[in-house]
């Protein structure tokens, strides 16, 4: 192993766009990664290596590389950005934030109830931003807090936008903890409850994350890995309340992501 100090780069100088100490191999995974997390859908070997312009045998080893770390993950032909990427880059994040915190205002108006913003930090939802509803019983996480992927409403939906191989891979490395009486804690019924999130376009915690609270949750279209949700206690956040929540917050989820596309623009 040759150590790359000052003076005896080897690798990336040469390359166009490359800086002095850019080192060629992790520009190639960073740019494969960056090409992925743009493409909800997946793409295949053949794809990659043109947009990249690797030999299909270097893109493969990559990608081989990135899939063993949780950074990459492939379904047949496709491959996708993985779980054990944070698929929101610095900028990209900026963006969600500023896109999101009118609609978010919107709704703590109407619903006079919790708003969040969070994101799929790896395993665990980490919640961004929150606005905490003006009546004198609520329930609000703190900005920078986590939670479990199972138990909570953002959690599943966005675990509904991923592989089953991916969810199965976070359910296995953070467990899936009894936090209430009626937390899912079986894979199985986790993944059956994810068909039901995906049918509805929605997910509901009902008091599944924290005693007597209820919450409901959309993934932002074209967003790998963010949502927003509205919570309350479940005697006032009734059904019928949370299918307007429901409904109000795929409309400003379609908002945010039109926002944060012209932000990129």
């Amino acid at each position: 192993m040759t150590l790359v100090t000052p003076g005896n780069e080897k690798d990336g100088g040469g390359e166009a766009g490359g800086t002095r100490y850019s080192i060629r191999a992790v520009d190639r995974a960073l740019d494969i990664l960056d090409l992925l997390k743009d493409a909800e859908a997946g793409l295949t070997l053949i794809e990659i290596s043109k947009e990249i312009g690797l030999p299909r045998s270097s893109a493969f080893r990559y990608l081989i590389t990135l899939e063993a770390r949780g950074h990459v993950s492939r379904d047949g032909e496709m491959f996708r950005a993985g779980s054990g990427f944070t698929c929101l880059a610095l900028r990209d994040v900026g963006l969600l934030v500023a896109a999101a915190r009118p609609r978010l205002s919107e709704l703590h108006r109407r619903f006079e109830e919790t708003v969040n913003l969070g994101v799929l930090d790896k395993s665990k939802v980490a919640y961004l931003e929150i606005l905490e509803g003006p009546k004198a019983m609520r329930f609000a996480p703190r900005p920078g807090s986590c939670d479990y992927m199972h138990s909570s409403a953002l959690g599943k939906s966005m675990a509904a936008r991923l592989t089953e191989e991916q969810v199965l891979r976070i359910l296995t490395r953070e467990g899936m903890p009894s936090l209430t009486p009626q937390t899912i804690t079986e894979p199985t019924a986790f993944l059956r409850e994810l068909e039901t999130v995906r049918a509805a376009g929605y997910a509901v915690d009902n008091l599944e994350n924290e005693p007597g609270v209820r919450c409901v949750a959309v993934a932002l279209p074209s967003v790998v890995a963010a949502a927003i949700g509205v919570s309350a206690p479940a005697l006032r956040f009734t059904a019928d309340e949370v299918e307007a929540a429901a409904t109000a917050l795929k409309r400003a989820g379609a908002e945010i992501v039109d926002e944060i596309a012209r932000g990129r623009s």
